[in-house]
């Protein structure tokens, strides 16, 4: 049993933002940070006020979060980036929104005493005699403090308050990880009623010489939340004094706003065995024995509760039915459906349904390797030549102005677009064209499915055409086309495309998609300066006709749904340069050619390689075309994890802990080229290393110079690592491996919210039908008609319906109820398993005031699940 935490934001656009620049503008970005912990950098925009980003990030955090910041910086090539403003979403604000929330948030002022990160470990206990009444605390240590000095560091000190009274620890330089060991005692007066009901404050503070001190978190412990005598030793999270940052908007519109949308996904993930059966209904739901029924099946049951996003619940359903290598028939019937709904043919998947969803999604599954390696050289080629192009006579005077074209006239700057954008579609096309055996088989399969399902629909030669259409018109125009207009959003680039390379785009996706529609729309649009591109479209549609045909030209579907057939073990997961160093800590030699030892003293150099991730492990190599590479395999790696800026002065570096054939610890530090490349990287090795049974449940986010630790100060070269790993932390994106358990705890929680949608839908109203039945079946008595014939038939027919349909909603609602008497289970195990750790002094944050709130929720929960139980057993 896990728990699974993701968190899916999209950073659309900002509008109003305050101008940075002598130039009355803005080169604004958006930076995210996950309780102060960096995360991600959108793309710049440069010269902008209301720019618009478009990303989408999906956050998995086992360990929970309280709040994400976003905070929007100006940045600056001269100097160091100017801070705009921030906005931030705490969890309350998405917990209780199965759909998220999407609004514009006004842009605030930063304030210092919000950004609050970090833990604390104390040791408390309410220790009560015959003739004395104490409360005892140990302060043990902290971890992960946010950064308060110029140099990365803090000096931290504890402040501990109780009814007046006021103790302190001593003050640790420079360490974001220190030690105290201090014990304090404050004493209980039991005549007091104030006093045993009082409440302990521990804040933690950074020590400055000149000014005041800065606040870096604080906890409140109620006395009366305290066992008598119970010695409690614990982790306690830290927490700001308030939300600052929103109180600090006075005036939000003169920093702007920016829209988010945000969805909260915190789940209970059982063991697998408790979701076969579920599987199994939605397997069996997308059989052809089920789809020749007219009862409703358990597919159409949960569109029918739906409470999701349409792509949400279009992308799990894609992921449970690839993983159970049935997405083909999945495909066919939701397409089919819309197919044989549709009477015009010219409207058919223009719009948002489940079926063009759920097609999008597959295809950027299963699709984006094909994706990367057809578009990626002609992309590439047109952001380093950054060739200025335009068509639109409207836009020639200021594209000659901007690209300082003043002294050719409009028909020679049209001639020379049109060369140039004529080279790059022919570029383009070809490579479409030529890739149909490149295509993975089970992307040709669904697109021959979906070919021979619009044949059937409208049989004819007059309908020749959309046959073609019904496939182009998901590869071409929710696939390619997309991908070329915003290369970022689809990894084929790090950032977006400035302005001028952003217009040669625009002019090519253009094309493209008139390709793809077969040059029908050729003439009848508002855009009749694209003629000058005509002939080549007209010219490329019998290629493109003859590439549908080789793609769903497919003799055999067998195994082609396999797994192994979408992510082979050989292919890359991830490829790229990185900076990198390798140290062994023996003294030793390392294949890389660099002197390894303890401690790192003396000025660090990294050597620039070329790195290969795959299912078997890591290696590296001088160059791309090297075949001599240094290999660690996956089980070998015990962890990935970011390494304080300030350990080596330098950002946006990683360590990769391996064991080696000794048992031995190393360290292979790397620095990737920013923020993201960085987190990808991470990622990707976390997923890759997750079932790992060496992972390290601790490490040093700094590095061993001189003698001691640059992070808890340690002098011993092999202590214990002073901050917990984050194994199971990571970005989510097209590479995850799926997880059929995720996907149908998705599905059941969706449909344990919709139960009662379902009785009044399909129950209640099949007794009403039955009782009209057998009314009219009284009266066909009475009436002169044989038995047997007309509306006996009718009625048969019908009673045989209600008794399907009453069968196919009680087998849903007895397997989510199934599924929610495993969930009371497991919940009332973690109860007792925490109730025990409690007694033993490890209980996991049972003192803080704010964690109330969720503790009341769950015993509602827990209250409605027993009540919901004493009622279906009787």
């Amino acid at each position: 049993m896990s728990r699974n935490t993701s968190l899916f934001l999209r950073i659309s656009e900002g509008k109003n933002l305050a101008a940075k620049d002598v130039s009355g503008t803005s080169d604004p970005y958006c930076v995210i940070k996950v309780d102060n912990e960096l995360i991600a950098r959108t793309s710049t925009i440069w010269k902008s006020l209301n720019p618009f980003w478009g990303e989408e990030y999906m956050l998995h955090l086992p360990n929970g979060f309280r709040q994400v910041t976003l905070y929007v910086y100006d940045e600056d090539l001269m100097s160091g980036d100017d801070i705009i403003g921030c906005a931030s979403i705490s969890k309350d604000m998405v917990e209780n929104q199965p759909k998220g929330m999407e609004k514009w948030m006004p842009l605030c002022k930063v304030d210092r005493d919000s950004e609050i990160q970090g833990e604390i470990h104390m040791e408390v206990t309410r220790y009560h005699t015959l003739d004395k009444q104490s409360l005892l605390v140990k302060v043990i240590e902290a971890r992960d403090l946010a950064a308060k000095d110029a140099t990365g560091s803090a000096d931290p000190y504890v402040s501990l308050a109780y009814m007046g009274e006021e103790q302190h620890t001593h003050k640790i330089k420079s360490s974001r990880f220190p030690c105290w060991q201090q014990s304090f005692e404050f004493e209980i007066c039991p005549t007091n009623e104030a006093d045993c009901d009082g409440c302990l404050t521990i804040t933690i503070w950074d020590w400055d010489r000149v000014g005041g001190d800065d606040f870096m978190g604080r906890i409140e412990l109620k006395l009366s939340d305290l066992v008598v005598n119970q010695v409690y030793n614990q982790w306690f999270r830290l927490y700001p004094r308030g939300m600052r940052i929103n109180d600090s908007c006075e005036q939000p519109k003169e920093l702007g706003t920016i829209r988010v949308r945000a969805r909260l996904t915190e789940e209970r993930i059982l063991p697998s065995q408790y979701y076969t059966p579920l599987i199994q209904v939605l397997m069996d739901s997308v059989s052809p024995q089920m789809h020749e029924q007219l009862s409703p099946t358990p597919l159409k049951m949960l569109q029918d509760v739906n409470g999701l996003d349409l792509m949400e619940l279009a992308n799990t359903l894609v992921k449970l039915y690839l993983g159970q290598e049935r997405i083909k028939e999945y495909l066919d019937i939701v397409c089919t459906e819309e197919i044989f709904t549709t009477t015009n043919p010219n409207t058919l998947f223009r719009g948002n349904s489940l079926a063009t969803k759920s097609v999008d999604q597959f295809m950027k599954i299963i699709g984006m390797l094909y994706l990367h390696e057809t578009l990626n050289p002609v992309i590439n080629e047109v952001f380093k030549e950054r060739k200025s192009c335009e068509l639109d006579p409207g836009r020639i005077d200021v594209h000659k102005k901007r690209h300082t074209l003043r002294n050719l006239n409009d028909k020679s700057v049209i001639q020379r677009s049109c060369a140039t954008l004529t080279r790059y579609i022919t570029d383009i096309r070809d490579r479409i064209i030529n890739s149909a055996h490149h295509m993975p088989p089970l992307m040709r399969a669904v697109f021959k499915i979906l070919r021979e399902r619009n044949a059937q629909r409208w049989p004819g030669p007059e309908y020749a055409d959309h046959q073609y259409l019904a496939v182009s018109g998901f590869l071409f125009l929710r696939f390619l086309v997309p991908a070329i207009l915003s290369p970022k959003l689809f990894a084929l680039r790090d950032q977006h495309a400035d302005a001028k390379t952003s217009r040669t785009l625009t002019l090519l996706a253009k094309a493209i998609q008139s390709m793809g529609n077969l040059g029908l729309q050729i003439g009848s649009g508002k855009e009749q300066w694209m003629e000058p591109l005509h002939p080549l479209i007209i010219d490329s549609v019998k290629m493109i006709k003859k590439f549908i045909d080789e793609v769903v030209d497919i003799q055999t579907t067998n195994g082609v749904g396999r797994r192994r057939s979408v992510f082979h073990p050989s292919i890359n997961i991830k490829q790229g340069f990185l900076m990198k160093k390798r140290w062994t800590g023996s003294g030793c030699q390392d294949s890389g050619g660099d002197k390894s030892k303890w401690p790192i003293d003396g000025p660090f150099a990294l050597k620039k390689r070329y790195f290969w991730l795959k299912h078997q492990g890591l290696s590296y190599a001088k160059k791309p075309t090297d075949q001599v590479r240094t290999t660690f395999l996956a089980h070998q790696i015990c962890g990935v994890e970011r390494v304080d800026k300030f350990a080596f002065s330098r950002s946006n570096m990683a360590q990769i802990l391996l064991q080696n054939a000794h048992g031995h610890l190393e360290v292979l530090y790397v620095q990737a080229k920013d923020i993201n490349d960085l987190h990808s990287w991470i990622s990707s090795i976390r997923k890759m290393t997750i079932t790992n049974s060496s992972l390290l449940d601790a490490y040093h986010p700094g590095a061993y110079r001189g003698s001691k630790w640059s992070c808890c100060l340690k002098q011993q070269t092999h202590a214990p690592g002073c901050n917990k790993t984050h194994s199971q932390a990571t970005l989510g994106d097209w590479r995850d491996p799926l997880d059929p358990d995720v996907e149908a705890q998705t599905i059941y929680a969706q449909l344990h919210n919709g139960r009662e949608t379902l009785k009044q839908r399909y129950l209640e109203s099949t007794e009403a039908v039955n009782r009209s039945l057998n009314d009219d079946k009284a009266k066909v008595h009475n009436t002169l008609l044989p038995p047997g014939e007309g509306n006996e038939k009718v009625m048969r027919k019908s009673t045989s319906f209600q008794d399907a349909q009453i069968a196919s909603v009680a087998q849903l609602l007895d397997v989510v109820r199934d599924l929610e008497k495993a969930h009371y289970a497991f919940q009332k195990m973690e109860t007792e398993r925490e109730r025990n750790s409690l007694k033993s002094g490890k209980g996991s944050e049972p003192l803080i005031v704010h964690s109330s709130k969720r503790n009341s929720h769950a015993k509602v929960h827990t209250k409605e699940l027993k009540e919901e139980e004493v009622q279906h057993e009787s």
